[in-house]
């Protein structure tokens, strides 16, 4: 009996260490993309500096600071504020079956999360409801590609400047959060399907077995 129970928690440890370790780039990767790319833009995009030169008097943070915070803030997980609750389950895209993340260990398996094109063009991008374990239900993508294009619309029309500083704000985060969908596709495990949750519920039910 002691002896099972030792295979048990022995079985469960390996389990939640794939779990932690299921391979994605860091926060400060994406940030370290997102940098580069608002400098490449600088460079050689003379519309990018013409924009930005345009509302500099009504955007208090220079843009690539917001992009920077938003593609960090794209891997957020239930941050208070943001109706998006574990951003990160609909971050996969497998562009040959045209599905987003699967990780659950049923037969055939169902979906987790949105597929991430689905969640960086449309408007409050609903997430899936998804109950135990993961408890990731009610949740909307305020960040996606057409809300940004929607603040960037406030940003240039209202008549009020503290609303277009807030809204221009929102534009260039919400572009770094779109960026960061973008840079989660030259990560493999981001566009197929790892089935990262099977594993570990496989490893569990075996240990549990044991018992």
């Amino acid at each position: 009996m002691i002896k099972n129970k030792y295979c048990f928690y022995l079985f469960l440890s390996c389990a939640l260490l794939i779990f932690r370790t299921a391979p994605a780039h860091d926060v400060v990767v994406h940030q370290n993309i997102t940098l580069n790319a608002a400098s490449s833009a600088q460079e050689y995009s003379t519309s990018y500096c013409d924009f930005k030169n345009m509302v500099a008097s009504d955007n208090f943070k220079l843009p690539v600071y917001w992009m920077v915070q938003g593609s960090a803030h794209e891997d957020d997980k239930d941050a208070p504020g943001d109706a998006g609750g574990k951003r990160s389950l609909n971050h996969f895209y497998d562009p040959v079956h045209k599905i987003g993340l699967t990780d659950r260990p049923f037969n055939p398996p169902l979906p987790l999360g949105r597929d991430s094109f689905f969640w960086a063009t449309t408007t409050n991008a609903p997430g899936l409801d998804i109950g135990f374990p993961v408890n990731n239900e009610g949740t909307f993508n305020i960040w996606s590609w057409k809300n940004t294009r929607g603040y960037e619309w406030l940003g240039l029309t209202s008549s009020s400047q503290s609303v277009r500083s807030t809204n221009l704000s929102q534009l260039f985060r919400g572009l770094g959060q779109v960026l960061h969908l973008l840079e989660d596709t030259s990560q493999p495990q981001h566009v197929r399907n790892e089935q990262h949750y099977r594993i570990v519920c496989v490893l569990v039910s075996f240990s549990a077995s044991l018992l």
